[in-house]
């Protein structure tokens, strides 16, 4: 019974955690985070890793690649995810999330459909409070032998987080190239658990612990627009701001949090 109760409170309070951690950052378009210019400290500063207890953690980093920096996704057996809350964003009027990513390793024959394979290289979390103990969340996966386009229902931390997960991208898919997704949010939410949320958890993930195996992957951005607006890239003005701070060695861009 004592080791129930404190099962429950070490949740309690993780799932607490989950909702405190500010961060948004607001737009004209609704919100966003560009990993390609945030800095560390900002990051390390709004963002928290979440993981599994006894499990290792998975590691996200700012880096360089081909010029441009983005964050970094690595599972070595591992369970983690970077988290922060969404207040500022109003899903009835800037409903459709947009992200950029790609992957350059895959877990090891991983398969979302079945528990002990459930291992993804990358996917975006939204949840929302069900109640105290519980949590509805929105998964965007890529997956390794699941389907594209499959879908379902799972549930995990003993029933009380319900995940409705959908397989965007899998092995089938150009390791190494970038692509766009979108996704209209507030659709999925209404259509699923009957609700347009208020506010959001929006979590970056990564596991490689059921097949023991390792993972890369790297996203550059997230955000929310209307369903009109257009993915811009950052400008030459914002490029040169960027290279200038990367340019000072006073200013560190390594983002770990232990």
């Amino acid at each position: 019974m004592k080791n129930s109760l404190k099962v429950i409170i070490v949740f309690a309070w993780l799932l607490s955690s989950l909702f405190a951690i500010g961060g948004e950052q607001p737009v004209s378009t609704g919100w966003r985070v560009d990993f390609t210019v945030v800095q560390a400290k900002l990051l390390a500063e709004n963002w928290k890793i979440e993981t599994l207890f006894g499990t290792p953690k998975t590691t996200f980093n700012l880096e360089q690649q081909a010029k441009k920096q983005a964050l970094v996704v690595s599972a070595k057996k591992s369970s983690g995810a970077l988290v922060t809350t969404v207040k500022s964003v109003d899903l009835h009027k800037t409903p459709i999330m947009r992200w950029r990513w790609r992957v350059t390793k895959l877990p090891s024959k991983a398969d979302g459909r079945i528990t002990n394979k459930d291992d993804q290289a990358l996917a975006i979390y939204v949840g929302i409070k069900g109640g105290y103990f519980s949590q509805k969340t929105l998964a965007y996966r890529w997956e390794t032998e699941t389907p594209r386009d499959a879908s379902a229902k799972t549930s995990y931390i003993l029933g009380t987080m319900k995940v409705k997960w959908f397989c965007l991208r899998n092995k089938s898919d150009q390791l190494g190239k970038w692509y766009t997704e979108q996704r209209n949010i507030a659709d999925d939410f209404k259509q699923i658990y009957g609700v347009v949320p208020d506010k959001f958890a929006l979590s970056i993930a990564a596991n490689s612990q059921h097949t023991q195996s390792s993972t890369q992957a790297e996203i550059q951005w997230v955000e929310f627009v209307s369903e009109t607006v257009e993915t811009e890239p950052p400008s030459e003005q914002q490029l040169a701001v960027t290279e200038r701070k990367r340019a000072n060695p006073a200013v560190d861009r390594t983002f770990k949090i232990d």
